[in-house]
Formats: C-alpha cells, sequence, structure tokens
C-alpha cells in the first residue's frame, strides 16, 4: 500500500511537470486583414550620446487596441519553428533584393516610411517622423493594410534581447499578446485627423541616427 501511494505520488508529480512544461509553450495565433491600421515605431533618446536615439518598440494599432508589432514576416518562421505553429506563416524574404527594391511585403522597414541607410550605420530616413508634446522620443508612424498574425502565448516570451554598455541600456521586450507582420500590401501617410487623435505632432526633420550596439 505505501509503495502504490508513492507510486502515485511520482506519477501524479510527473504528470504536473508534463502538463506545466505544456503550458509553457502553448502559443495561440490568428490571421487578421486589416485596413488602415497604424504602425508606430519608436525611437529613444540615447542619454550618453547627444543627437543619437536607441531603436525602441514597434506597435500596431487596430480595433482600437495597441500592441507590440513585429515589423518583419520573418519573425513567424522563428516562431514556427519554436512552438510549431503551421508552416503557412513562414515568409520568403530576399533581403538584398527586397531592400534595393523598395519591396516592404515582407519587412516594412524597406519601405520609404522607415527605411534604413546602411551606409550610415542603419541610420532611418523617412518624412513621416513625429514627436509628442514634452517627449524627446522620436515616433516614425504610418498606416497599413494587410495580413498580419496576432499572437497570445500562455506566458511572456522575448521579442527582442535588451543590451548594456557604457553608452547605452535597452531592456529586453517582452510580452504575451503581440502581432507579426504576415503580408503588407499598401502602405500610406497618416491624416492629419490620425495624427491629432494620437496627439502626433509632425517633425521637420527626415532622419534618426541611430546607436547600434557592437
Amino acid at each position: 500500500m505505501i509503495h502504490y501511494c508513492y507510486m502515485l505520488r511520482y506519477t501524479f508529480i510527473l504528470w504536473s511537470l508534463i502538463c506545466t512544461t505544456v503550458e509553457a509553450q502553448t502559443i495561440k495565433h490568428e490571421v487578421l486583414h486589416l485596413t488602415d491600421a497604424v504602425v508606430i515605431s519608436e525611437y529613444l533618446p540615447c542619454p550618453k550620446l547627444d543627437s543619437y536615439y536607441i531603436e525602441g518598440n514597434h506597435y500596431i494599432h487596430f480595433d482600437g487596441k495597441t500592441v507590440p508589432f513585429k515589423v518583419f514576416a520573418s519573425f513567424n518562421n522563428h516562431l514556427a519553428d519554436r512552438y510549431g505553429i503551421p508552416a503557412s506563416l513562414y515568409a520568403e524574404e530576399d533581403p538584398i533584393s527586397d531592400y534595393l527594391r523598395y519591396d516592404y511585403k515582407y519587412n516594412l522597414l524597406y519601405s520609404v516610411y522607415e527605411r534604413r541607410n546602411l551606409e550610415k550605420k542603419g541610420q532611418i530616413e523617412s518624412e513621416h517622423i513625429y514627436r509628442r508634446a514634452g517627449n524627446k522620443t522620436l515616433y516614425v508612424v504610418y498606416a497599413l493594410s494587410g495580413e498580419i498574425v496576432n499572437y497570445k502565448t500562455s506566458k511572456k516570451i522575448i521579442l527582442r534581447k535588451g543590451y548594456k554598455d557604457e553608452t547605452c541600456e535597452f531592456k529586453p521586450i517582452k510580452a504575451s499578446k503581440f502581432a507579426v507582420l504576415k503580408k503588407a500590401e499598401n502602405l500610406r501617410p497618416l491624416t492629419e485627423e490620425e495624427a491629432k487623435v494620437l496627439k502626433l505632432m509632425k517633425e521637420e526633420k527626415q532622419h534618426i541616427p541611430v546607436f547600434s550596439p557592437e
């Protein structure tokens, strides 16, 4: 009887561990087609390096909510490999060709809205830079029509690793609800009314020097 109780207890503990492991890896997703969703990319001032900024988080605003947003579809590949979600979410990106052709279907950073000048250490060049009153953070903001994958995980996962050096520090970005680009169809500038609702003021500058850790 004692032996049976120990076996029962061992089985219960083992089953609990299995359930916990499965729960820790649970991820739900749905593909959404959006029209005129707003992409907000933040660039934070680097306190120890005048005029330079740190790339912050990206967000997407749709259906009255705002969630962290990965602007390149290849992040779906990472999630598919790690969590076993459908391979149909895989993105076939050709980084060099797509960048040169301004083809932003699978990576919004290749567009004219948030384009990186690779010859200037990834400097952001855009005519769509905004700021908010009393805030030194800069934002690149534009509207997106296309498909995204909306995710919900049982616990937060790392969307972007952090770093710390003598110049700047950036904490890791974690979330349990977030979205990833699947395929962009069209991008457009914000209207004045949209910018007003978001409390954004247009900047005259058309570039953002970005600090990148070695």
